[in-house]
């Protein structure tokens, strides 16, 4: 399936719940007698994280022989709205229907609306499944500290949490200890996994040029020197070059007259994927990175580009590091390895990205996307 394909089947989707058409039409899962778990996702929200969080577990537990979940309601992302401002569709014959019911972090008092759940579904177990963004245990603000406060009450009238790192699980439940001594609450650790069957780029895909090396650069991730560089060693080893912007165009930056540059704004998720694609990139140089605010969006910028065979060239700050066997799926800027050097090196061989290309896609199936064992690991969650 490629990336268009994926982009429309999400759409229609969220256009076939935000319809008028009925029950049975909209949740073609919902069969009380199908001898299945039943999940209940509340929302999916239509950017990174609801996709990787909510989409793609949901289509794997219907891939299971044991589990059938749906999604209730898939919004448009607004940045202005929290939670409790969405307009989430919970009719009566799907909270009947879900054994759990699962909600994100809820950062408000969430206990007349599970109690006015469980008196359709007394027997209905609630699940919150927690990702990094939403629990920053490290701000000491006074706004901060109370929704904490707020989280840490909601976890108690949960059955299960499902955190996106082992890190955050223990965090999450060494304070709930600390405020609710001997409550009995099952944490548990989901890590956010990529795609594995969906959106995986196959050399058929890939459309080879023979006319100029491909370079990609990500706004604010790259600075004059990257952009002098490449047009040093494009001059020395006479090649031509075509450089790719995504995000800013950095205006203030200069690009010599001798390369070729584009620029492709920032788009939505579901478009990323066939705007990467369309940029059909030799490789993606990512520098720049602040190293503590970058690592929680690494396994996307290093995995993505990965299931789009497109490597890497980093620095040994830059958070994509931790994924990349040097010259083997990427390629790391070191002393000795300087950026001058790596460059001129994958402008003589051009082979060398393509491998790496191949190598960084089979790391990024293995190691970061959706396998049998990992399925396991989501339908174990809802026993």
């Amino acid at each position: 399936m490629k990336a268009e394909d994926v982009k429309k089947q999400v759409m229609s989707h969220y256009h076939e719940l935000a319809s008028d058409r009925t029950l049975d039409q909209k949740y073609p899962e919902m069969d009380m007698n199908d001898g299945k778990k039943h999940i209940l996702y509340v929302q999916c929200l239509l950017e990174r994280i609801g996709f990787y969080r909510t989409y793609l577990p949901y289509l794997m537990l219907n891939d299971s022989e044991t589990h059938s979940a749906i999604i209730a309601s898939i919004q448009k992302r607004d940045f202005n709205n929290s939670f409790e401002d969405y307009e989430v569709f919970l009719a009566t014959e799907l909270i009947s229907w879900a054994d759990y019911i699962v909600f994100p972090a809820l950062l408000f008092d969430c206990r007349k609306m599970f109690s006015s759940i469980l008196e359709v579904n007394p027997d209905l177990k609630f699940v919150m499944d927690i990702d990094d963004p939403h629990f920053q245990k490290q701000n000491e603000t006074e706004k901060a500290k109370l929704i904490n406060e707020q989280l840490l009450s909601n976890v108690k009238v949960t059955h299960v949490v499902s955190c996106s790192s082992a890190q955050l699980r223990d965090a999450i439940n060494a304070q709930f200890e600390d405020k609710f001594k001997g409550q009995n609450k099952r944490f548990t650790c989901l890590p956010t996994f990529l795609v594995s069957s969906y959106m995986v780029r196959k050399s058929d895909d890939i459309v080879e040029s023979n006319s100029s090396i491909k370079i990609g650069l990500l706004g604010g991730n790259f600075n004059q020197v990257t952009i002098d560089t490449i047009a040093k060693i494009a001059v020395i080893e006479k090649k031509d070059i075509a450089i790719c912007i995504y995000g800013s165009d950095h205006s203030e930056f200069n690009y010599p007259e001798t390369i070729k540059v584009e620029f492709f704004k920032s788009v939505k998720f579901l478009e990323y994927f066939t705007t990467v694609e369309r940029m059909n990139l030799d490789f993606m140089v990512l520098f720049g990175f602040n190293p503590n605010s970058e690592q929680d969006k690494a396994i996307f910028q290093y995995g993505e580009l990965a299931l789009l065979s497109i490597p890497i060239l980093c620095d040994s700050q830059n958070q994509a590091r931790r994924f990349i066997k040097p010259d083997v799926n990427g390629f790391v800027v070191t002393e000795k390895e300087t950026l001058e050097a790596q460059i001129q090196k994958l402008f003589k061989d051009r082979s060398l990205a393509k491998k790496a290309g191949r190598a960084a896609q089979g790391m990024a199936l293995k190691h970061l996307s959706w396998n049998p064992e990992r399925a396991s690991q989501l339908v174990n969650i809802y026993k």
